[in-house]
């Protein structure tokens, strides 16, 4: 009887082996029109943001149907997103955790988008048992036809997203929400709201805009000299805080 290699045994024990069948099928596979990938590159190969699908707000004067409440909303997120983890980094920080219910998506897709499931980091959905991140899309606007994106904002009580905007959430999580978790810390001071804004622009453009997808090998070594200067441009400024 033939034994398995070590090394074959040890990736299979990992995950690698999905991960490598996955690769495959993104790479060399020729993809299904109706794919999440084919939505995202540009015809140069850039990434192309869409614009944010849902962006109502919580609020705590009832100027919307989204009042501020303890245990309402649950966050949904992808670690493999850095602008959805910094949804994450920010509720705990303002230590929302008893607040703000979490649950992480599979980091690798498929055709079909963001999954829910037990793995390493990442869990089922245990709010509305979805299998797939585009349902709560699908519940929200049932003729939804754009890409399914992280980080969102769900309402357990309407049972529909309120928003998908990273940076949305990240404000309402540091201003409507400071009164279920630590009020002392305050992540957008209005003495440096305007560098922010600039900086933040400027990682956006630089990291995501310009950084991804890269389709042809003498884009992707440019465009790897170019990433290290913006990070070296974001440390610097860091560094003077």
């Amino acid at each position: 009887m033939q034994t398995e290699p070590a090394h074959r045994r040890n990736r299979r024990a990992k995950g690698w082996d999905r991960r490598d069948r996955l690769l495959q099928v993104q790479v060399f596979s020729e993809p299904d029109p109706a794919s999440e990938f084919l939505k995202e590159p540009s015809a140069e190969g850039e990434f192309e943001r869409q614009e944010d699908a849902f962006r109502e707000l919580v609020t705590s004067d009832g100027s919307s149907p989204y009042p501020a409440a303890a245990g309402r909303y649950h966050l949904y997120i992808s670690l493999a997103c850095p602008w959805a983890s910094r949804t994450l980094i920010v509720r705990n920080l303002k230590g929302l955790q008893d607040a703000v219910g979490v649950t992480v998506v599979d980091p690798i897709r498929d055709d079909r988008g963001w999954a829910f499931g037990d793995g390493p980091g990442h869990t089922r959905d245990p709010v509305n048992g979805f299998a797939f991140l585009s349902e709560a899309y699908v519940a929200t606007d049932r003729n939804f036809e754009g890409r399914v994106t992280v980080p969102v904002l769900w309402d357990k009580q309407t049972r529909r997203i309120v928003n998908n905007s990273e940076d949305d959430i990240c404000r309402m999580f540091n201003d409507v929400f400071h009164a279920f978790g630590n009020r002392e810390v305050d992540l957008f001071p209005k003495d440096i709201e305007g560098e922010h804004a600039k900086l933040a622009a400027f990682i956006y453009d630089g990291l995501v805009g310009r950084c991804s997808l890269r389709s042809m090998s003498w884009r992707r070594d440019w465009m790897s000299t170019y990433c290290f200067g913006v990070w070296f441009v974001v440390m610097y400024a860091w560094r003077r805080q």
